[in-house]
């Protein structure tokens, strides 16, 4: 059973609240009569989100993700993370040769053999930092290389930007997804898994009032606030604008003084 994601069903409440008013507002403008407003409002509202709904649908993305893959994946991350840099280099060069014996092993690093291709696996942290990358690009740099692969569990975008776009130096940078789907699957060779995760129970009413009330999310609760609240302008009746702009400062309000409760059993309980 697919598991409810609270934080995008309120962001998808929000998008259509929004997108709810821009339509009004502009309705209202060209049309006077709030009842026919509305009700184009609302028509055209689902004829965006029916259209919103099949473009994802039919997007072309062949690596969309099971839950159940995307929990071995995490188990594969999980078991790189918890290895010596030597055995990850071992590990990788094992799923190499499973098709293509020319890899041999140097300073935790695997070269292809007849190319000037060097992939580096990064699981010292789960997310990969700019100062390692930095080094070992100083340390290699003196080689003749075509291109270096750095591998790891995740990426920020803009460090993934920086280090593909450094000059001089032909950077990839390949992450858990990139991994499995080039070189795990197409190898048939995965690593063994340590570590599992529990499955996890349905969420209870108080952690959803944490994940809803949760302090990042004053932010968007104000912004949205404030956002209907001019709108309660520039309407004539405007008592639903004056309503949900009160209750979305209020929503604000609750996240920032809202007291973090324990979702945790007591030890002896």
């Amino acid at each position: 059973m697919k598991k409810i994601n609270i934080a995008e069903i309120i962001d998808l409440i929000f998008i259509n609240i929004l997108m709810f008013l821009i339509i009004f507002v502009w309705a209202k403008y060209f049309n006077r009569n709030i009842l026919y407003s509305v009700l184009i409002s609302i028509i055209v509202l689902i004829a965006f989100n029916l259209i919103r709904s099949f473009l994802r649908f039919n997007k072309k993305n062949k690596q969309v993700l099971s839950k159940n893959l995307e929990a071995d994946i995490e188990q594969y991350m999980l078991t790189l993370l918890s290895n010596s840099q030597e055995n990850n280099a071992l590990f990788f060069i094992k799923l190499f040769e499973t098709k293509q014996p020319k890899y041999y092993k140097k300073d935790n690093f695997i070269f292809l053999q007849g190319t000037n291709i060097i992939i580096c696996p990064m699981f010292n942290t789960q997310e990969l930092k700019l100062e390692p990358c930095l080094k070992i690009l100083n340390k290699l740099s003196k080689q003749d290389l075509t291109q270096i692969i750095f591998l790891c569990v995740k990426c920020d975008l803009k460090l993934k930007m920086l280090l593909e776009k450094l000059k001089n130096q032909n950077v990839k940078v390949y992450q858990k997804n990139d991994i499995y789907f080039n070189f795990l699957k197409p190898n048939n060779y995965y690593p063994a898994i340590m570590f599992e995760y529990k499955q996890s129970n349905k969420l209870k009413f108080r952690e959803l009032i944490n994940i809803s009330f949760n302090k990042k999310r004053a932010k968007g609760y104000f912004l949205s606030g404030i956002l209907i609240f001019f709108c309660s302008f520039i309407v004539r009746h405007n008592f639903y604008y004056v309503f949900m702009s009160s209750l979305l400062f209020l929503f604000t309000l609750f996240c920032l003084t809202k007291k973090e409760v324990s979702t945790q059993k007591d030890f002896f309980s």
